[in-house]
C-alpha cells in the first residue's frame, strides 16, 4: 500500500523515510490482545506501529464505551500525541485489538529529526487533516453500505493496510490472506452492525466457498474482495483534493521554551 493511500477507518500510513527514522529511534514494546495504552509514560510519547492493529476509541462519558473506532496498522501512528495531531478535548482509550508491537520516542526527538527534511515536515504538518479525513471515510461508508458492505470493504482496507497486494490484479479465484483480524465483537461496534449480522454473512460468504481457514488463518476470495474493491473507488477518488490541500506551515513545536 502507498502511504498516500487514506483508507476508511485505518489511520494513514507513514512515508519509508519517517518510518525508518521511528523504528531506528523508537523503544520497542509488545502488547497483547486487550492491552492498554493509558499510562502517563506512553500518553507522552509517540506511538508507532510496527506489527499488529491498535485501536483508538473516543470515550462515551456516559457509558464509558468507546465510538469512533480508528485503527493504526503497521507504518501508521498509534498515538500521535498533540505535537502532531490536532486532538480535542475528548477522553480516548488505546488498546491491542491482537498481538501488536510498537515503538515509543519522545516528540522532541522525533520532531528535531524530522525538521533535517522539508518532505518529512511537510508530511507531519499534514498528519491531522490526512488522519481526520480517513476517520470521516469510515463514517461514509457506514451511512452508505449496508452490512455485508461495510464488513467487505473493511476487509478490503484490512488487507491494504497490511500488504502491497493489488486486489484488482489477483486471479479471482484466488484467495487472499488476512492479516490479524479484530474480533467479530469488535467488528460489529466499527462498522455499526449487530454482532448476528458479522457472523451471518461469514456464514453465508463460508457456504457459499469464499472464505476458508488455514489454520488460525482466513482466507477470502479474490473476486469477493474485488467487489467490495469496485464499490469503494468513488470514495478514494475523492483524495487529490484532500491530498493537495496544505495547512498553513507551523513550527511543530517551540524549542525556545
Amino acid at each position: 500500500m502507498s502511504f498516500d493511500l487514506l483508507l476508511p477507518w485505518f489511520a494513514p500510513r507513514l512515508s519509508p523515510g519517517i518510518s525508518r527514522v521511528l523504528t531506528s529511534i523508537g523503544h520497542p514494546t509488545v502488547l497483547v490482545k486487550g492491552d492498554q495504552i493509558g499510562t502517563s509514560s506512553f500518553f507522552k510519547r509517540i506511538v508507532f506501529v510496527k506489527s499488529g492493529l491498535l485501536a483508538q476509541g473516543v470515550i462515551d462519558p456516559e457509558t464509558s464505551s468507546p465510538f469512533m473506532l480508528t485503527l493504526s496498522a503497521a507504518s501508521s501512528f498509534g498515538i500521535p500525541t498533540r505535537d502532531i495531531d490536532a486532538l480535542d478535548n475528548l477522553p480516548r482509550r488505546y488498546w491491542a485489538v491482537c498481538r501488536c508491537e510498537v515503538l515509543t520516542v519522545a516528540p522532541e526527538i522525533f520532531l528535531r529529526v524530522v525538521e533535517m527534511d522539508p518532505n518529512w515536515n511537510d508530511e507531519i504538518n499534514r498528519y491531522a487533516v490526512r488522519r481526520a479525513f480517513s476517520e470521516r471515510l469510515g463514517l461514509m461508508v457506514c451511512q452508505a453500505a449496508s452490512p455485508e458492505q461495510r464488513l467487505g470493504v473493511f476487509l478490503v482496507c484490512l488487507v491494504q493496510s497490511g500488504s502491497s497486494i493489488k486486489i484488482g490484479e489477483c486471479p479471482g479465484k484466488s484467495f487472499v490472506r488476512l492479516p490479524a483480524a479484530p474480533s467479530r465483537r469488535f467488528l460489529a461496534a466499527m462498522l455499526n452492525c449487530q454482532l448476528r449480522q458479522i457472523e451471518g454473512i461469514f456464514q453465508q460468504w463460508m457456504e457459499a466457498g469464499l472464505v476458508k481457514f488455514n489454520g488460525h488463518e482466513v482466507e477470502l476470495r479474490a473476486d469477493l474482495l474485488q467487489k467490495y474493491d469496485d464499490w469503494l473507488q468513488p470514495f478514494l477518488q475523492m483524495q487529490p483534493a484532500v491530498q493537495a490541500r496544505r495547512p498553513a506551515y507551523h513550527q511543530a513545536v517551540d524549542f525556545t521554551i
